[in-house]
């Protein structure tokens, strides 16, 4: 007999029927609640789980199998790997190796040909393979024997492992309860007319009743009609006469039965499909939108099975690797999507309507006075250059573009990165003769002045290196911006010209604004007093302690004083010295790399791809050799930490690639390790136009300010 609240007032005979269905169908049936084998069984067999794994293995078995590398020198390498493993039949191998996300793992047995490459995969059923928890290793069973599972020989493939999960981890640990849920509506169901027969007795009571009062009534009721009855609590108001009912099993209406039922399948769908939908896209209002986030929702879960199935059959890569010579690290499995005609038109369409669309918003801007850059339209438009004709002097947000070349590739990109880089050397290696001379000149003058037992401590006017600091961040990002546009940069030494002049002529002869100019300038400006300070601070310091020294052997003062000119020379402080020569190169260096940042970010929507581009000659060191070519997305952490320079008079620089110079290249993005930290790069980590002038205060504040002599 059946006497249980439900936690609600029935206020109508619909109300009534509702909760009755509701508390009938939630009534405790006992079942082993475990996954174990035989529920895994089941989940695989019922109907709804395996059409949604069917939609997910599908997914994954029509992408295709390769081999790749972001190292394009190894291409021709990723082929003859690829082709020794041509043989194997990958599509079975990925139907059994995807059953570990089912019951935690799945295994193989690796057959080799007689040169050593591997012939096939044979998959070992699931029922073979254990793990020993006590001797924490796989076995296979052979017989009445079982022998330990080697990498050499055999393919583990283990689900989400983790320490506390060695076994692996399956996706029926989330979706269990759903399932059990389900399959009670359904049991119920059937159960019910069996235990209550063909009509429920709904026997109410007053909430405020005793137990033992509802119970006596409950058994008065049964007896009349010789079964259980269901007991339902109404309010005051409400008599028995107004409240008593008789319920027939064909009453309970079934859309009450499929929702209850619809409730579990949706959650239990969703967690293998990933979706907000099940089986199919839904329908009505709204339907395309929600079709769009579960098919969303859908690839996320076939992308997750296919990274695992690729990192599962890295290992036949290291395998091969021993027998053929090459360094594993260097290549990978993708399984790359194949689309289908139907696809491909669909993806087209799509484009035409998006191409429409800008085309539209481009034509508003033309009415409104804006005139676009060629470069501008073809990236934006995802046209070739060539394509386009002009008309007049392109501009873009008011700057003057100019006359374009008709081919603004990445190897034109690259070439003229390069020339400018090499340029901008030369000038500074005129330039630097003369800056090192005027600071020897002031050093010597200043030691001259200083009085025994007096402070020791420079003051040297750097407003030239200051100067040049400034014309250095300008002709990067002019460069960068003529080299992005495809102008060709009208070419000029600003730094052995005076100061204004090279303003005007940056004005006049390349594509950048006045704004730009005053913006860079103050910049510099206001923050070169940390420069001053730190380079004095760390000269006076290589002074002060070569004067202790000599003092120290027996020299005196005023002797120190006049040999200061060989001192300073063999400090490196003087004419072609070595320090001022790192001062003065880093320097500019970082503001050259800091220009051509800025002006790589306001293009990055157009060029999203950065690459590392070092120049490679017996001066090239170590880090930006290893450094070299690789390619990264714009916003990539890899940039605020290697962006050049890198070490001391580092000469590196970074191109821009767009979407389409990926493409036409074959360029693949390099693998970032998040455990790069950048610290062998010492002082020089990081980006210089993030923490540049942060870095000249923090090396001013942690140098001594005060030298006196005792």
């Amino acid at each position: 007999m059946e006497v249980e609240k439900i936690e609600k007032n029935i206020l109508s005979k619909k109300e009534l029927t509702t909760s009755t269905v509701i508390k009938l169908f939630n009534e405790t049936y006992p079942e082993n609640s475990n996954l174990s084998d035989e529920l895994i069984k089941k989940l695989l067999e019922d109907i709804d789980v395996s059409s949604a794994l069917d939609k997910v293995e599908r997914g994954v078995a029509g992408r295709k199998l390769t081999i790749q590398t972001d190292d394009i020198s190894l291409e021709e390498q990723a082929k003859e790997i690829e082709k020794r493993f041509s043989g194997i039949k990958f599509n079975r191998i990925l139907n059994h190796m995807i059953t570990a996300r089912y019951w935690g793992y799945s295994c193989f047995e690796i057959i080799y040909n007689e040169d050593f490459s591997i012939n096939t995969l044979i998959p070992i059923p699931y029922d073979y393979i254990t793990y020993k928890t006590s001797e924490r290793a796989w076995k296979v069973k052979i017989g009445a024997n079982e022998i330990p599972l080697n990498r050499e020989k055999f393919l583990l493939c283990i689900h989400r492992w983790n320490p506390a999960r060695p076994t692996g981890t399956n996706i029926f640990e989330s979706c269990k309860t759903s399932f059990l849920d389900k399959e009670m509506y359904q049991r119920q169901l059937r159960g019910l007319a069996k235990k209550y027969g063909d009509v429920i007795i709904v026997f109410p009571y007053d909430e405020n009743t005793e137990f033992e009062d509802i119970k006596e009534q409950a058994e008065q009721v049964a007896n009349m009609k010789g079964q259980d009855v269901i007991a339902i609590p109404v309010s005051r108001n409400q008599g028995l006469k107004d409240s008593f009912d008789f319920i027939k099993l064909s009453d309970l209406q079934p859309e009450i039965y499929t929702e209850l039922e619809n409730r579990e399948k949706e959650k239990l769908i969703q967690k293998i499909l990933g979706g907000t939908l099940t089986i199919n896209n839904g329908g009505g209002t709204g339907s395309y939108s929600l079709g769009e986030i579960h098919q969303q929702g859908l690839e996320a879960v076939i992308q997750e099975v296919c990274n695992f199935c690729t990192d599962s059959l890295y290992q036949l890569i290291e395998l091969d690797s021993m027998f053929f010579g090459y360094n594993p690290n260097n290549f990978s499995w993708k399984l790359e999507k194949v689309y289908t005609e139907e696809e491909i038109f669909e993806k087209d369409k799509k484009k035409e309507e998006k191409l429409s669309l800008k085309l539209d918003n481009m034509l508003k801007l033309s009415n409104i006075g804006y005139k676009l850059s060629k470069v501008y339209l073809a990236e934006y438009l995802g046209i070739d250059e060539v394509s386009l004709e002009e008309s007049s002097t392109p501009m873009q947000n008011g700057i003057l573009r100019g006359e374009f070349s008709k081919t603004n590739n990445v190897d034109d990109r690259l070439f003229n990165t390069v020339e400018a880089q090499k340029k901008f050397e030369e000038y500074l290696k005129k330039k630097l003769d003369k800056f090192t001379e005027n600071i020897e000149e002031q050093i010597i003058e200043q030691l001259k002045k200083i009085e025994e037992g007096g402070e020791f401590t420079l003051n040297l006017d750097y407003s030239e290196l200051e100067d040049d600091l400034i014309l250095s961040q300008i002709r990067a990002y002019a460069t960068a911006k003529a080299i992005i546009s495809g102008l060709s940069l009208d070419e000029f030494d600003p730094f052995n010209m005076p100061f204004q002049e090279a303003i005007k002529s940056f004005i006049d002869k390349t594509p950048i604004l006045y704004e730009t100019i005053e913006e860079i300038t103050e910049e510099v400006r206001a923050h070169s007093f940390w420069l001053k300070k730190s380079t004095d601070l760390e000269m006076t310091s290589k002074l002060f302690e070569n004067m202790k020294k000599s003092l120290e052997t027996g020299t005196t003062f005023k002797q120190w004083v006049k040999d200061s000119k060989e001192t300073v020379e063999k400090l490196g402080l003087g004419k072609q010295g070595y320090y001022l020569e790192n001062v003065y190169r880093t320097n500019m260096f970082s503001q050259y790399s800091i220009g051509n940042y800025k002006q790589l970010k306001e293009d990055e929507e157009f060029f999203p791809y950065w690459q590392y581009h070092a120049i490679e000659d017996n001066k090239t060191t170590s880090i930006c050799r290893t450094l070299n070519g690789k390619i990264f997305k714009s916003d990539n952490p890899f940039w605020d930490i290697y962006y050049p320079p890198n070490h001391y008079q580092c000469r590196s620089t970074v191109i821009c690639l767009s979407k389409d110079d990926m493409k036409e290249y074959g360029y693949k993005v390099s693998k970032y390790d998040e455990t790069m930290t950048g610290e062998e790069l010492g002082s020089f980590k990081g980006n210089p136009a993030n923490r540049y002038w942060e870095d000249m205060e923090k090396r001013a504040n942690e140098k001594q300010g005060v030298f006196v002599w005792e």
